[in-house]
Formats: structure tokens, sequence, C-alpha cells
């Protein structure tokens, strides 16, 4: 065979067989990260169920040793104060058989006859039982839980199962798939995230394991039986692979022939570009950009987050996206950050002179957290700590789950001590909670922009956004909204309450130059 024919049909094989091998590669990584996202989900939907029924449990305890089986004063003071102290509980009452005879509003008179069986249940010493969602004197459906006083007498708590929902990516398991928080013997508790979805399986075994329709992993919520349970079918784990490969396969089936028909070699990319980084990073090609959070109501500037650009010498202006994966790749993210720190303490200097209660936020990333140089920029940076108190330090979720609690509770409560506050950044991409939210002194959230944008355009995205404010709320957090881009979006945070957010609606990132003098015209006077 001559050898230009021999090496066209090489290019023809090469070029058909990469696409192939890449998507095959792609299948199997995107299988085991499924597999590890189902899991992860079951696990943290029983690790929810088993604070919120534990918190249940302790208010019942409680006032089970307070009452004397009747509505006395402090039965009455110990109702109200589970309903106050408890985040989950939305009533107490104490009943006798199955009459209610009073809850944390006042006697019941008569006593409520509850006829419905499994209601009102006596369980045996120490123990709660638990009835799936019904509907309640104070309106709306609740979970009741039970727990017994005496023979014959016992006192509940209604918990609101609204509360207990997560706020969930719907890529991660897809339209048709669930995240539920069930009873042992199958009934139905909540949705933590997708109500609709397909049946659940007959029977319920903790562990992950393939049905007729897709994937299921199962969690017990110990020492409570109620199980979190995560679905996933087939057809979306296809569907999610055609999406993630047919991009890279067309690129990967371009790629080759293009290699092919240059027939050069040159130096990786990625090298190239790691070391035009770090160039760029110690000559001070690096620039910070501010775009301003606004506020709803007035529209005056209140703050600004600083982001860093890259004054690329024949690219232009470079933004994050094509350079901040590869300084965590390289190494380079640490240094990135502290001139980031430095750059945005010199520019603050002067924005406070203007508005003495303005605030800077500045990202870390979760290489960031741990890392001794960062913490050490940002003690000579704000060593005074006259300036902290203006700076917002804006974190994932994702970085404070991968860093580990502890670690990342040590960094905040230190900073927080000292005047800082932070915002937990891009909320309801990752998997966090009320109960994980508990764990750190936070002071805002921020929503993503992508729940933002489709706030009017999608009912069960309006809906989650609606449970993070709630979520938020309960916690005592400023709500900031990202990526506002109409005016209708705007008009839809402000009817829902939310004071603060940044997006192209009010202005995109600027010079700190061009920024200042923006700020220096909207002061008074």
């Amino acid at each position: 065979m001559p050898l230009r024919r021999r090496r066209n049909l090489e290019a023809v094989l090469l070029a058909v067989l990469a696409p192939l091998l890449v998507g095959l590669v792609l299948w199997l990584a995107l299988r085991e990260l499924t597999r590890r996202d189902l899991v992860f989900l079951s696990d943290g939907a029983a690790a929810r169920g088993a604070a919120v029924f534990g918190d249940a449990h302790r208010a019942l305890e409680r006032l089970a040793r307070a009452t004397d089986g009747t509505c006395s004063p402090a039965t009455m003071t110990e109702m109200r104060r589970a309903v106050f102290e408890h985040s989950y509980v939305r009533e107490a009452g104490l009943f006798v058989g199955q009459s209610v005879m009073c809850n944390n509003l006042g006697p019941i008179e008569p006593p409520l006859l509850v006829t419905e069986p499994g209601r009102l249940v006596v369980p045996p010493p120490g123990e709660i039982h638990i009835v799936p969602p019904v509907h309640t004197l104070q309106g709306g459906n609740s979970i009741i839980v039970d727990y017994r006083v005496r023979d014959g007498v016992g006192v509940n708590v209604l918990v609101n199962p609204a509360l207990i929902a997560q706020v969930l990516d719907p890529y991660v398991i897809g339209d048709d798939g669930r995240v539920v928080l069930v009873l042992a013997d199958g009934r139905v508790l909540t949705p933590l995230a997708h109500a609709d979805g397909p049946a659940l399986p007959a029977t319920l075994v903790p562990g992950l394991r393939r049905t007729a329709s897709g994937l299921v992993s199962v969690a017990k919520a110990d020492p409570y039986p109620v199980l979190g349970v995560v679905t996933a079918s087939d057809s979306w784990m296809w569907r999610r692979w055609w999406q993630l490969s047919r991009w890279p396969m067309t690129a990967t089936f371009l790629a080759v022939l293009l290699t092919v028909a240059v027939v050069r070699r040159v130096r990786p990319s990625g090298d190239v570009l790691r070391e035009e980084l770090e160039e760029a990073i110690s000559q001070g090609s690096m620039v910070v950009h501010y775009q301003p959070l606004v506020e709803l109501g007035s529209g005056r500037w209140v703050g600004a987050e600083a982001l860093v650009r890259w004054q690329h010498p024949t690219r232009g202006l470079v933004l994050p996206g094509e350079f901040i994966e590869q300084a965590e790749r390289g190494g380079l993210i640490e240094a990135l950050t502290i001139g980031v720190i430095r750059r945005a303490r010199a520019d603050l200097v002067h924005l406070v002179r203007i508005a003495p209660d303005f605030r800077v936020g500045v990202n870390l990333s979760k290489q960031d957290l741990e890392s001794e140089r960062v913490v050490a920029a940002l003690d000579a940076s704000f060593a005074e700590g006259d300036l902290l108190p203006r700076v917002v330090f804006e974190i994932t979720e994702r970085s404070l789950i991968d860093e580990g609690l502890e670690h990342a509770q040590a960094l905040v409560a230190r900073y927080t001590a000292r005047g800082a506050r932070f915002a937990l950044d891009d909320f309801g991409t990752g998997y966090s909670g009320l109960s994980y939210l508990r764990h750190f002194a936070l002071s805002y959230v921020k929503i993503d922009g992508s729940f933002v944008r489709a706030i009017d355009t999608e009912a069960v995205t309006a809906n989650i956004v609606d449970g993070v404010i709630a979520l938020a709320r309960s916690l005592n957090l400023e709500l900031v909204a990202e990526g506002v881009e109409t005016d209708q979006q705007a008009a839809a945070l402000r009817a829902r309450g939310i004071r603060l957010a940044q997006g192209f609606l009010f202005a995109r990132a600027m010079p700190f130059e061009e920024f200042e003098a923006r700020l220096r015209a909207q002061a008074p006077g």
C-alpha cells in the first residue's frame, strides 16, 4: 500500500476511533460519578432526616418531662418553648386517648376528637411515632411526631415539611429523578427535591442498587425508621452522556484531522498558558474590576464584588473562566488570590472615603481555605483591622464540603471575630441544607444566577428560589441575587423581599477608575 494512502487510512481510523474512545471514557466516568453522586445525596438526605427527627425527639423529651399530663401552665410554657427554640417545629400539643386537649396556642374547648387511625399514638417509652404529612389545626400539611407521657397520654409536635426541602441542581439526577424522605414502610414523608418522578421500589434496602428503570440509592437515618432515597433513570444518564460527550467527540474528531494535516509538534497549550499566567501574575498584568452590589429598592450601590481579569498582550482582556481552572491546577491560585486581596485592600481605602458603609466582596477558592500564604496575606493586608469589617469573603458550598467542616469553620470563625463577613456563593448549584449552614457564621447567601434567570419562566425553579429564601431567612441570613438581567427579574426579587442584587441590569464589572467615578457621582452632596 502506498505510504500516502496508508497514512490517510491511519488518519481516518484515528479520527473515528479517538472520538469513540473519548465517548467510552466519558461514559465510564459519568457512570461512576453518578453512582457517587447518588450515594452522596442519599447519605445527605438521611442525615437531614436524622437531624430533623432528632430535633423533634429532643423537644418531645423535654416537653414530656415538663408536663403532668394536663394542660397546666408548665405544659403550655414548654409547648411554646418547643415551637420557639426548634426550627422545624410549627406546633406542639398534648393528647389523651384520641382527643387533642391543648396546643401551644392554648386549651382546645371542647377537646378535638381525632378519628383518623394512626395519627395519635402513644409509642413505647423513649421512642417516637412518625405520621406522614396530614392536614392540621394551623393549616397546611404537617408531619406528626408522637411521644409517650404515660399510658393513654402523649405529646406531639408538628414538623413543617417545607423547611426540610433541599436545594439541588436538577442536572444531578435529571427531570425524572427524585430525592425523598420515606418511612421504613415506604410511606413518603416529604420530597427533598423534585417531588414528581417514578414510583419508588416496593422494597427499600439501604445501599445502591439497580432497578428496571435505573439506579436507586437508599440510606438509613439512624436511629429513626426513616430512609433517604434518591432515584435516577437510565434514560437520563444516556441523555446526560450525550449532552456531555457530543461536543468533545466532535472536537476530538476535528482535532485529530487538524493534527494530522498540520503534522507539526507543538508544546502542550496548557504548559504555555501556565507559563504566560505565571509571568502575568509576577509582572502585575492581572487587574481587578468591580461589579456593583445594588440595593433593589433605591438603586444605590452599597458594595461591589472584586473580579480578577487578565490583561493579555495579544488577546486583550481575558475573563476568569479562561484561566482560573488552569491557575488552580498549576498551583497559581494562591498567588492570584493574594494579588486580588492586596489590590482590593488598596482600592477599598478610596471607596470608604466616598461611602463609609461600602463593602467589597473577595472570592476565596477551596485551595485558599487551607493556604497559609493566603492567611498571612490577609493578616498583613488587614493588620489593624480597620477595613476588615468592610470585606465580605465569598466561598462556595462545595469548597466548604471538600475542605471539611472543622478547617473551614476555624477560618470563618477567625476572621468573623475580627469583623469580616462571609457569603455563601452560587447557592443552589451544590448540595446544602439548613442543618449544614448552621455550622458557619455566615452573613449572606448569594442565589446563583441560573435560578434568577429562570425565575419567571419555570415554576419548579421559582419554587426552588422560594425555598432558598425560606431557608436563609430561618437563619437570619441576608440574601443577594446574582445575574439579574431584566427589570422583570428585579421586580420578582423585590416582591419576594430580596434587598440586594447584582447583574448586567445594573452594571457590568468595570475598572476601578470608572467604578470610583460612578460611585462618587452617586454620593450625596
